[in-house]
């Protein structure tokens, strides 16, 4: 099965709890009983039949959120050290290592004498040999064992593991109902959240509960973007150097395609709070100048994990957006 839909909006939650419903062994007509022996286990995220198949990045931020590593430990502070002391940092694929390492696993008999469940997410997170290292196992896989992989970009899956999978589209939360949820999680601003992380509850409730860190250099940057040409990129990128590049590439996209929505259209999506910013500096900008810029960001953001020095990335980052808004 192939469970795929935006980011952020409960896919791979949605995914564990259909796990921990087909190794229940009490389950009522349509969820898992949550008290059996086998529901604790999947609770305390120790199922000896239910594996999950993610990269060593998702892994360890998953930790992270569980209070398993150090507090305020962030992923741009590892890949900052891991950069002085040339050391490699979680990886952010998905390895053939554990393809293999699973597909042995299968031969042998469940634990618990009932259901094996696979979960692998991101499924984008597989290159080309992992996945298909992985297809024979789509194809043929051994009796009593169920594989989900979650994606948010399907498009980027072979279309030989497309083939294998009953794929399934999970929608987005309805406005109420993830206003409703990001309320009871105790999050302030609901609506400004909620805009930048384009409707997603979940990125929603993680950007706004980031550490001050992140959340420090989030308003610089946006501060500093809304000066347009008149920004200081050397200053600037030195400020937010140690953040996750991919974090501070997103913030550049959405505040990219604000400015090219209200120059077009009049209309703001991600950041609302800064629309007065990003109205008096829209006014006489070239838009294809701007979409050029849009698309330079797109690309480069599948770079992001390149080793390169971070603040030489978000310096060449700034000073393409300077002249991109400047006025000729």
């Amino acid at each position: 099965m192939l469970l795929h839909g935006p980011a952020g909006i409960g896919k791979i939650d949605f995914a564990k709890r259909l796990a921990a419903f087909w190794l229940c062994e009490t389950p009522a007509v349509d969820e898992s009983c949550g008290h059996c022996p086998s529901c604790r286990f999947v609770a305390l995220d120790h199922h000896p039949d239910l594996q999950l198949i993610r990269p060593e990045a998702v892994a360890l931020l998953e930790g992270l959120e569980r209070g398993e590593g150090e507090e305020g430990e962030t992923a741009a502070a590892s890949d900052a050290d891991d950069e002085k002391s040339g050391k490699r940092g979680p990886s952010h694929e998905i390895r053939i290592a554990q393809i293999q390492s699973l597909i042995q696993s299968t031969v042998i008999g469940s634990h618990r004498a009932g259901r094996r469940v696979i979960v692998i997410y991101p499924a984008e997170a597989m290159n080309t040999f992992t996945a298909n290292a992985l297809l024979k196992l789509l194809e043929e896989p051994p009796s009593a064992n169920h594989l989900i992989l979650v994606s948010d970009a399907p498009h980027r899956l072979l279309p030989t593991v497309l083939s294998r999978c009953q794929q399934v589209a999970l929608p987005p939360a309805d406005q109420e109902s993830a206003v409703h949820w990001l309320e009871t999680q105790g999050v302030n601003d609901v609506a400004g959240w909620l805009s930048e992380a384009g409707g997603a509850p979940l990125l929603a409730w993680r950007a706004a509960g980031a550490d001050d860190a992140v959340l420090e250099a989030r308003r610089v940057l946006l501060s500093g973007l809304a000066r347009g040409p008149g920004l200081d990129a050397l200053v600037l990128a030195e400020r937010i150097a140690r953040i996750e590049r991919g974090v501070v590439v997103g913030w550049l996209q959405r505040w990219t395609w604000d400015l090219l929505s209200y120059r077009l259209a009049a209309r703001i999506r991600y950041y609302p709070r800064e629309e007065s910013a990003i109205a008096a500096l829209a006014r006489g900008l070239d838009p294809l100048r701007l979409a050029r810029y849009a698309r330079t960001l797109s690309s480069l953001r599948r770079a992001a994990d390149h080793p390169l020095n971070a603040r030489l990335f978000f310096e060449d980052l700034l000073l393409r957006y300077a002249r991109s808004v400047a006025r000729a």
